[in-house]
């Protein structure tokens, strides 16, 4: 689990934490460091800049940085530190950031991304209706051209609500092997992949069927994010996620064009696993998906999880 607070300029125990966690992308975006200290830190003491920190157990996980004009309003940067991906804070930050835009009556949000990092973070944004307006070259880094992405705060708002909705009116339920469930229990899992999978559902709550031996419901999460790519780009950006081997996934992807990596947070197990036999005692026509199914919150076994999701 993960804290996120907003961080102004009087936190001064805080700022050279923020300046060192942005130093290490100066690989990226050289200069970072003296970017956060002449640009930002005035622009934290005026209210034209707004700082967003994810902490994990008192260590900075992740932030965001952005820039308020009501006219064309910027999402300067935003970074999860590697051993914190996958679970659901840069989708956190974002969804906190686009509000912030919209609560202060901006009318369109840009940002630019290096062309080096684009091809796996633009996934995050995308679901807001963020288009590639047009690019500079060696804009921040020699050789390195910057791409422009920019949305109308009415499209995001849109979005936001759409995807709000959807994580309102349903439950994702998904059967795994055990020795699946069990590296998602580890830890060591926070991704599944699928040849095929819902093109409208991005983000909500999911209930894990294992199938035999064990037979019952018995895993919750919440899916922060869902990526829809060819399966060797999935692979070269969630493969630390996978909790299993480079050969079990291309045997699994043979022959397909496309597949989908269902990002996952928040994952435990239920204090009351649900059998077989139980589940169709609560809903008589249950069959476990081969797949997956949506379940509306209403739904005898939405209900029976009772914890949280």
């Amino acid at each position: 689990m993960h804290e996120t607070m907003t961080v102004g300029a009087e936190q001064s125990n805080l700022l050279p934490q923020i300046q060192d966690f942005l130093a290490e992308s100066d690989d990226i975006y050289p200069g970072i460091d003296r970017w956060w200290v002449h640009r930002v830190l005035p622009g934290l003491a005026t209210g034209e800049r707004r700082c967003l920190v994810a902490f994990c157990d008192g260590v900075i996980a992740g932030l965001s940085i952005s820039k308020h004009s009501r006219e064309s309003a910027k999402f300067c940067t935003l970074r999860v530190r590697p051993g914190y991906q996958g679970q659901g804070i840069g989708q956190d930050l974002i969804r906190r950031t686009l509000l912030s835009f919209i609560e202060a009556g901006c009318r369109e949000v840009h940002f630019t991304m290096n062309e080096g990092i684009a091809h796996s973070c633009i996934d995050f944004f995308k679901p807001y209706g963020f288009q590639m307006q047009s690019w500079l070259p060696g804009f921040y880094a020699r050789g390195e051209d910057e791409m422009i992405y920019s949305a109308s705060t009415t499209r995001i708002r849109a979005a936001l609500c759409a995807a709000a909705r959807a994580a309102r009116s349903e439950v994702l339920l998904m059967s795994i092997r055990p020795e699946f469930a069990a590296l998602m229990e580890s830890g060591a899992k926070t991704v599944e992949f699928r040849r095929r999978f819902s093109e409208r559902f991005d983000s909500g709550p999911a209930l894990f069927y294992v199938t035999a031996p064990a037979s019952e419901l018995r895993l919750a999460a919440h899916v922060s994010s869902v990526a829809k790519d060819h399966p060797r780009v999935l692979w070269e950006r969630y493969r630390h996620l996978a909790g299993g081997t480079a050969a079990a996934f291309q045997e699994y992807f043979a022959g397909a064009a496309t597949g989908f990596a269902i990002i996952l947070d928040r994952v435990r197990r239920l204090a009351q696993p649900v059998s077989l036999d139980d589940a169709r005692r609560s809903c008589a026509d249950f069959r476990p998906p081969q797949a997956y199914q949506f379940l509306t919150p209403t739904h005898p076994l939405a209900i029976c999880m009772s914890a949280p999701l």
